[in-house]
């Protein structure tokens, strides 16, 4: 079975140049990479910066890249953000293990990113950040869980990302935060959510999560 890491970028100057950089340590750590780009990527005429970081990743053979689509009435980086929701209809391995995670988060433990318990359908690493689990409302950093459950959670029918994240996007607001909300609502009324692995980062009260980088 292989792992991948599940991380998207718009063209933001500020934040794509890390996805070369986060793709090589997540092969440290025993993962693959699936990189969502948004279709500015391609067009966008800014120097060769952006040029550059596909070139780096084209030649990591661990690396998946993946062009996103437009969609009207949504800004580029939601449309980044909302997609590795919908990673799995991403054409790999049937029994692929997905895990989202921030362009801008660099993994450093194998240890704490291969700790989950396969015996259990979906993986919440930092459960403990909103509160209560019964709230079922996480981080995108990190949810985990094979491309099969994924479908099933999400509720993808094609394996054509483009339609899958239209479809999920249809009549939700373009606003920050919106992936944890949809996410949210899915989990609710999932069957599967007794099956779920919650994983607690250990968060002080009001504080920031410890060894993270």
């Amino acid at each position: 079975m292989n792992k991948y890491a599940v991380i998207s970028s718009n063209t933001n100057l500020e934040y794509a140049p890390f996805l070369p950089l986060t793709s090589l340590l997540w092969k440290s750590v025993g993962y693959k990479t699936i990189c969502l780009l948004t279709a500015g990527f391609i067009k966008r005429d800014d120097k060769g910066i952006l040029r550059y970081i596909l070139n780096c990743l084209s030649r990591e053979p661990d690396v998946v890249i993946h062009t996103i689509g437009e969609i009207s009435g949504f800004k580029s980086s939601t449309i980044a953000q909302v997609s590795r929701l919908v990673a799995a209809s991403v054409p790999v391995e049937d029994d692929a293990y997905l895990l989202t995670a921030d362009v801008d988060m660099l993994p450093l433990s194998p240890s704490w990113f291969n700790q989950q318990d396969f015996g259990s359908k979906f993986h919440v690493f930092c459960a403990d950040v909103y509160g209560s689990p019964a709230e079922k409302h996480y981080q995108m950093c990190y949810l985990g869980g094979a491309r099969n459950v994924w479908k099933s959670l999400m509720g993808i029918e094609e394996d054509c990302l483009d339609v899958e994240l239209s479809r999920l996007l249809r009549g939700q607001p373009d606003g920050w935060f919106i992936d944890e909300a949809i996410l949210a609502e899915k989990m609710k009324v999932w069957p599967t959510w007794g099956e779920c692995q919650l994983l607690s980062r250990g968060y002080p009260p009001g504080g920031y999560a410890p060894n993270r980088l």
